[in-house]
């Protein structure tokens, strides 16, 4: 936080401070000024900057992926652009004949705001604010989720892209009759058989889903163990416990940046299924696509090549 900037309201702050001053006795507050006021925010800056130098040292390899996998999230979102020639992804009259909606615009939009919730998860982690950036974890779970099942059902594809008006009622209606009341992990479990996978690979898929949506639950609903394992979180070290008012550099961070990085090598693993096994997409191999295939084989190389292993950031000596 840079503080308070505007001399419009450090004026006011000023002034009603001073009169504050005058009406209460020296001997029962303090005196605080705007000087004490601005200490807070210097504080903040300094904790936010030790907070990123602990972190990004001992979470080098695991944030370091999460850079890797957004960089490639990035490079999607430009290949998912609409040239109006022949190297879109989807043929722009896909949903519409008259390419309106157009699919590629639609999917350029949800994928750059999936990159963009992954940079502000790990600017967060960075900072010290994990419960925080775990609120927004869900964000990417759910939005990811979404981009798989319209991408791989035309139908909802058309449903979602009718929604031009800004409208939250009906907003949250076309939500509800898409992804709601466990639609969105019936059409999963569908996805997973469409593209072939094997019955182990589903429940496993099916396991996995379960595990990352629940996690953060507490997170999102604010349960007393998340508000208070987030103001008091365990060190780095799992040495104490300490406050985490402004921020903390904390052992939670671990989960949280492990967790974001299954939820987007998931999102990248079935994204890419669906486009070329699924709908048989072949776009022109221009520079934007191939850079994002390749960063997309990056991530699932150093996915599988981290230490420690992803299913180890699951078991009891994370927690």
């Amino acid at each position: 936080m840079n503080g308070i900037n505007d001399a419009g309201i450090r004026n006011l702050v000023s002034i009603q401070l001073r009169d504050m001053r005058k009406k209460i006795p020296k001997s029962d507050m303090r005196t605080f000024t705007l000087r004490d006021l601005d200490d807070i925010f210097r504080k903040s800056r300094v904790v936010s900057k030790q907070c990123c130098a602990e972190i990004q040292e001992k979470l080098k390899q695991p944030i370091s992926l999460a850079n890797l996998i957004i960089a490639s999230c990035y490079c999607l979102a430009l290949a998912l652009h609409d040239s109006g020639k022949d190297d879109n992804l989807f043929p722009s009259d896909w949903l519409a004949s008259k390419s309106s909606p157009n699919p590629n615009i639609i999917l350029q939009a949800l994928v750059s705001q999936l990159t963009n919730f992954s940079i502000a998860i790990v600017n967060l982690v960075e900072q010290g604010l994990d419960n925080q950036a775990r609120s927004l974890v869900r964000t990417v779970i759910e939005l990811s989720w979404q981009i798989i099942i319209i991408s791989t059902y035309k139908k909802d594809f058309i449903e979602y892209a009718k929604l031009d008006v800004d409208d939250s009622d009906e907003a949250t209606q076309a939500w509800f009759k898409l992804f709601g009341h466990g639609r969105m992990y019936k059409k999963l479990i569908e996805i997973d058989k469409l593209l072939g996978f094997n019955e182990e690979m589903t429940i496993k898929n099916k396991e996995l889903r379960e595990m990352l949506y629940s996690f953060f639950s507490q997170s999102i609903h604010h349960s007393k163990f998340a508000v208070f394992e987030g103001s008091w979180p365990l060190n780095l070290k799992k040495e104490k416990r300490i406050f985490s008012i402004l921020g903390a550099a904390s052992h939670s961070s671990h989960l949280t940046i492990g967790y974001l990085n299954i939820a987007l090598w998931y999102f990248h693993r079935l994204f890419y299924c669906i486009i070329f096994n699924l709908h048989r997409l072949k776009p022109n191999p221009i520079e934007d696509w191939m850079e994002a295939w390749y960063l997309s084989q990056c991530v699932e190389e150093a996915f599988f090549n981290q230490e420690p292993k992803y299913y180890e950031i699951l078991s009891k000596e994370f927690v």
